[in-house]
């Protein structure tokens, strides 16, 4: 191996190594890194997005380093795309900067790069492993959020319960809050106790519905928000719009229970379909290596290679979106 080929080599684990790291860091932060995560949500509510404008950065930042000059050149980029990260990261209950998550995707990237080159010696699929490099910690962030907001599903049904029963033994709908905000578990106790604490401290209902939805932007929270605000402006019994509100949620859980059960062969069909071409890639090199080892010492079987993972994937997706029903 020569010097080049080594210190590529070393640059492609050095990246995927914190890739990892920042990745389980961000998904297990606590302490200081949770105060700045905090801090980030204020940032967040405080900012109008109508104004066009970009907001003054409550959060003190290092002075000088390769941190405070990431930081600088993440926050010269245009706003909407800055804004996106911040919201992306915090949907996904992930506690790293947008700083750092555009350095993470970049080196990832570089390293995906650099492992191409080592190997395939072909730019042709170099630069596509750049950009899947690229796109790795927004397809893991995706799947936090996407994790994370089945917490929220999961448990606002029983956070309905509890606010209807407060509400029957006569608290206010602040202490209900705050009630969901004590005896239920994070993500969604954790929203509720911000909630409860910013009318607490004064702002309005209407404002602050708003703000949760838009920290979780899950549709049965704008359901939950919209009977509230419709409630207080008309009047009515709120604990029963809850217990109904509960009641659509729980036999919705059922019918997409029963959807998944009789639609588990299409999806299992979609995961032979993906398995499929690695196992018979790996099958036939146990049989004749010579034959298969040209799909990547060659460039013709390299690119034969890369159009059959690419069609590969895309009927898996393709076959995984004919199993979903919406329910």
């Amino acid at each position: 191996m020569t010097i080049i080929g080594m210190t590529l080599l070393a640059f492609a684990l050095i990246s995927f190594a914190a890739f990892g790291v920042v990745t389980v860091k961000g998904i297990r932060s606590n302490g200081r890194d949770k105060a700045r995560q905090r801090l980030r949500r204020v940032a967040l509510q405080i900012h109008d997005p109508r104004s066009g404008t970009p907001e003054a950065s409550i959060i003190r930042e290092g002075e000088g380093g390769l941190r405070a000059r990431l930081e600088k050149i993440v926050t010269r980029l245009p706003f909407s795309i800055a804004r996106h990260i911040d919201v992306m990261l915090y949907r996904a209950g992930i506690g790293i900067g947008a700083w750092r998550f555009s350095a993470l995707s970049l080196s990832l990237g570089a390293g995906m790069m650099a492992l191409g080159i080592r190997v395939f010696h072909e730019w042709a699929l170099v630069l596509p492993l750049g950009l899947v490099g690229l796109g790795l910690p927004s397809i893991v962030v995706g799947w936090q959020r996407e994790r994370r907001l089945r917490a929220f599903e999961e448990d606002l049904p029983e956070a309905l319960d509890l606010i209807c029963n407060a509400l029957r033994a006569g608290h206010a709908l602040l202490a209900a809050f705050r009630m969901v905000a004590d005896e239920l578990e994070d993500p969604l106790a954790a929203e509720f106790r911000v909630l409860a604490e910013e009318i607490a401290l004064g702002l309005d209902l209407d404002p602050a519905l708003g703000k949760f939805c838009h920290r979780i932007d899950l549709p049965d929270i704008y359901l939950f928000s919209t009977a509230v605000l419709i409630q207080r402006e008309t009047g009515g019994n709120l604990a029963e719009i809850m217990e109904k509100l509960s009641y659509v949620i729980r036999e919705r859980f059922q019918f997409q229970g029963k959807v998944r059960s009789m639609t588990a062969l299409n999806r299992g069909a979609a995961l032979i379909l993906l398995m499929s071409p690695p196992t018979f890639v790996v099958l036939m090199y146990q049989v004749a290596p010579d034959f298969v080892s040209h799909l990547w010492l060659s460039k013709e079987g390299m690119m034969v290679g890369a159009v059959v993972s690419l069609m590969t994937v895309v009927g898996y997706l393709l076959a995984r979106r004919m199993a979903v029903v919406e329910a």
